[in-house]
């Protein structure tokens, strides 16, 4: 996949999770998952809502986790030798700086916002990981 793809994909999912989350804290009728639960498409022993510790926040981090290990997978792929003929190195390339797109973003709707204490901390320095990442893109022009 191209890097354009990639990129649309990330703003699909992250728009339709901007959306739901909007939807879940103040107008939930407006909520697809409550939709899909009530019409009896989703098990209705979920509760989907965006508060701390329940299904959907617990599976969000989750997903983000693994995208952030799998993003890790690149430099793997650079400096281990038997698996450098895996594949062109530019298409895992775009697929690390999908992943670490996608993983904060779902870890920030994981902890609802709130980035405070030891987890700020932690969250801060990923986001500077983050935007180093891209500065470094830029600069390089790769």
């Amino acid at each position: 996949m191209k890097m354009r793809d990639y990129i649309s994909v990330w703003i699909l999912v992250s728009l339709f999770f901007v959306l739901e989350y909007s939807s879940l804290n103040f107008y939930p009728r407006y909520s697809l998952l409550n939709y899909l639960q009530t019409k009896h498409i989703l098990t209705s022993s979920l509760k989907f809502t965006t508060k701390p510790g329940e299904f959907m926040s617990l599976w969000l981090g989750w997903i983000g986790l693994s995208l952030m290990v799998i993003m890790n997978v690149y430099s793997m792929r650079k400096r281990i030798s038997f698996m450098q003929n895996w594949g062109k190195l530019s298409s895992w390339m775009n697929f690390h700086i999908f992943c670490g797109l996608l993983g904060p973003t779902l870890i920030l709707f994981h902890c609802n916002f709130k980035v405070r204490g030891i987890v700020g901390i932690s969250f801060w320095s990923m986001v500077f990981s983050f935007a180093s990442g891209i500065v470094g893109r830029i600069v390089t022009g790769k």
